[in-house]
């Protein structure tokens, strides 16, 4: 895996031997050509990285230019694994290590304008509207904000909570992408 444009272009990213499921490069490089098209402004760009595996996405949107990222992540040695894949890029990136459900409320401290979520196929559909709601009611999200969840093709959708447009649905093979706007 590669990081796909701006000052780390290039940069091989490490992932882990097992546990997390890698969003393709492919997959990867048609959510930010839409997110470039759609005329984000990468520098005032905050970024929250749920469920990060590699932090490929959150290390993404640095390279492009996004000022700030943060990466939540479950698995203890695979936030090592994100904050090396961001040093080796000279990248700075914020990474919480724990359960995206119980983190968030405690030691979540900013807010974001790009959401990526990602979480692993098996991940029920009413705990992922929960997480949208309470990144709501947290008061995470800055307004006018975009976010992005990565499912399996084979998943039923997920309800769009009160507050979250769906703005597109895009299949890749056996990955379903859902861009959210509030």
């Amino acid at each position: 895996m590669r990081v796909i444009a701006g000052k780390a272009k290039g940069h091989t990213l490490r992932v882990p031997k097992s546990g997390v499921r890698p969003t393709s490069e492919r997959v990867r490089e048609s959510i930010f050509n839409r997110l470039t098209a759609s005329q984000i402004d990468w520098e005032s760009t905050k970024v929250l990285d749920l469920f990060a595996g590699s932090g490929a996405f959150a290390i993404e949107a640095l390279s492009r230019g996004a000022t700030t990222a943060c990466a939540i992540e479950k698995d203890t040695s695979t936030t090592l694994l994100i904050l090396d894949n961001a040093t080796r890029a000279k990248l700075p990136i914020e990474v919480i290590p724990g359960d995206v459900t119980k983190v968030m409320s405690t030691r979540l401290a900013g807010i974001y304008n790009l959401v990526f979520i990602d979480p692993p196929y098996e991940f029920p559909n009413t705990e992922l509207t929960g997480i949208l709601l309470e990144l709501k009611l947290l008061g995470k999200l800055e307004p006018h904000g975009i976010c992005i969840v990565e499912r399996s093709s084979r998943t039923e959708d997920f309800l769009v909570p009160a507050g979250f447009e769906l703005d597109d649905v895009r299949n890749y093979g056996d990955t379903r992408v859902f861009s959210l706007v509030w």
